[in-house]
């Protein structure tokens, strides 16, 4: 008897022990395929050279087997956005659910709704330079320094015909749409120039870079400058992931 009801508990502890390693695959297995998925739709709907990374997860873990993710990264390593070169690009993804079984079987990314987050675009000095030298020809740029919370741009400027080299630093903002460089301060040869002097050189040499022509629907809203770097920051909508 005892023979027989160990027996019957045989199917029943196989069946466990399939379902257990069912499930252990299927949270080992499942992310990186809609991973691997949202990067390749990624890569061809914006023309990228490079497979972005992508990361996603679900809080609680189970939820992500019913198509359900809470939030997720990804990353793109020196992109092309709308003639801007910047070095790293970071979105957040705001919480989204997906159609799971047609996903698996078309092997594609089959959203519910549209995906949102925000994002954080870094530009490198050089590529400001680049940047800035195209904004204003009477004011030539030589070099930019970047440092937290403002942005120095070395130049030159005539005084009795000859070429003085001169700073000007001020803070970076965005407003309507364009990235602005209002300049508030000048120095030459290390040495802060009095008010009526720098309001002349100041005069015209506001920089305006309008961000447009990007390939999702996004808005920046705001900017972060810190030691050699500067941080473009705002929202995006209704990102190119899955078929198009």
């Amino acid at each position: 008897m005892r023979l027989l009801v160990k027996l019957a508990a045989v199917p029943v502890i196989v069946a466990a022990l399939v379902a257990a390693l069912l499930l252990v695959g299927a949270y080992t297995f499942l992310p990186p395929l809609i991973e691997g998925a949202i990067a390749r739709n990624l890569q061809n709907n914006l023309g990228l050279s490079e497979t972005p990374q992508v990361e996603l997860s679900s809080d609680p873990a189970y939820e992500m087997l019913l198509g359900k993710f809470d939030s997720g990264e990804v990353t793109l390593e020196e992109p092309e956005f709308a003639g801007v070169r910047p070095e790293r690009v970071r979105m957040d993804l705001d919480s989204f659910e997906l159609d799971l079984e047609q996903s698996l079987q078309e092997r594609t990314f089959a959203p519910q709704g549209e995906l949102s987050g925000d994002i954080r675009v870094v530009l490198s000095g050089g590529e400001l330079e680049r940047i800035a030298s195209t904004g204003v020809s009477e004011f030539p740029v030589r070099e930019i320094g970047l440092s937290e919370g403002s942005l120095s741009v070395g130049s030159s400027t005539q005084v009795l015909g000859v070429d003085v080299p001169i700073a000007v630093r001020g803070p970076v903002d965005v407003k309507g749409g364009e990235i602005v460089y209002e300049p508030e301060q000048a120095s030459a040869f290390g040495t802060e120039l009095p008010r009526d002097i720098t309001d002349q050189i100041l005069s015209g040499t506001e920089f305006g870079y309008p961000v447009e022509d990007l390939p999702f629907d996004g808005e920046i809203t705001s900017i972060e400058t810190n030691e050699g770097t500067l941080a473009l920051e705002g929202s995006v909508g209704d990102l190119p992931i899955g078929q198009r």
